[in-house]
């Protein structure tokens, strides 16, 4: 058994056999339990680009529950072992799932996508905040990397050419899909750049630091404040953005990676004359969504119509 460690700094142990026991002390003795035949893949990003590349051909699983982040998702023994027992692993790397850096994986199947990426990785320093009364703190590196079209694109590539190498026989197939795949990731692209004049003119406001990749890409200009949107927004905060809005342009926007509640939005219109706008990273699907069959590029194309009526 040897370990390597993976472009941002993944530690993963390599084993030609990895049961049950990886993830504790007991069943040493059982024996190695079948390859499951599927892509596992840690959050929705992922799981559409799988699925989108699989076609019918390949089952694609992705055990985080709806409710969870994926940044902080803890996954159980059992959701462990499924990982280690799948025939292939995506995950998005960068640092974004942070139970990846202490599972003991097979790194011959796990596929890092965003190592693909030949831009640096941006890092952040962040305020400590609360989620659900939960305390955080998110800095160091930020793994929002496929919230960037362009990133997301080369991101699938190398998914595509991983899946292709695990099964051959449905390569031609793969290698077809995930050039449609990127089409419909460069319309998105176009419709990005064409409002981003627009967008240059004003400073974004963001409640969470998840919209790094699409400054970078689109030279937007970006002031976080690390607001939860089911909770107040606290004294101390509403105080630094009396001094943010002034800065912000004629046109004052906060982006919410999910809605705010209402006290929130009116306080933020009334008191400081901020349009609040959801964008959605989409690291999970509401089951809203899902009803509705709306899937990842019909979403982002809705965050991006939001943002494109309130810039009016």
């Amino acid at each position: 058994m040897k370990t390597m460690r993976w472009p941002g700094g993944v530690l993963v142990l390599a084993a030609v056999l990895v049961t049950v026991a990886a993830c504790g002390g007991e069943g040493q003795n059982d024996p190695p339990t079948e390859i499951e035949d599927a892509v596992y893949t840690t959050f929705y990003p992922l799981a559409w680009m799988a699925e989108r590349l699989a076609g019918d051909d390949i089952a694609v699983r992705c055990p985080i529950p709806a409710d969870e982040d994926p940044i902080f998702w803890q996954p159980s023994r059992d959701a462990v072992a499924a990982f280690q027992n799948a025939r292939l692993i995506a995950i998005n790397g960068a640092e974004f799932e942070k139970w990846v850096a202490t599972a003991s994986l097979p790194v011959s199947r796990v596929v890092e996508t965003a190592a693909a990426l030949q831009e640096p990785l941006i890092t952040f320093k962040g305020d400590k905040h609360s989620h659900g009364g939960v305390d955080h703190v998110h800095e160091g590196v930020d793994g929002h990397t496929w919230v960037d079209p362009q990133n997301a694109k080369v991101q699938a590539m190398k998914l595509a050419k991983a899946m292709a190498k695990t099964w051959p026989d449905h390569s031609p197939a793969i290698m077809q899909r995930v050039g449609d795949l990127q089409n419909a990731l460069d319309r998105l692209h176009v419709r990005l750049l064409a409002m981003s004049s627009r967008v240059r003119e004003i400073t974004l406001l963001t409640n969470h630091p998840a919209y790094n990749y699409l400054a970078r890409r689109y030279q937007w200009k970006l002031k976080n404040f690390d607001l939860d949107p089911e909770e107040p927004i606290p004294n101390a905060t509403l105080a630094k953005l009396a001094v943010g809005v002034e800065k912000a342009g004629v046109v004052r926007i906060m982006l919410w990676e999910s809605a705010p509640n209402a006290a929130t939005a009116r306080l933020l219109e009334d008191r400081f004359r901020v349009k609040s706008v959801v964008f959605s990273p989409l690291e999970a699907r509401s089951e809203d969504d899902v009803a509705r069959g709306a899937d990842y590029i019909k979403l982002m194309e809705e965050n991006v119509s939001r943002l494109g009526a309130a810039l009016k």
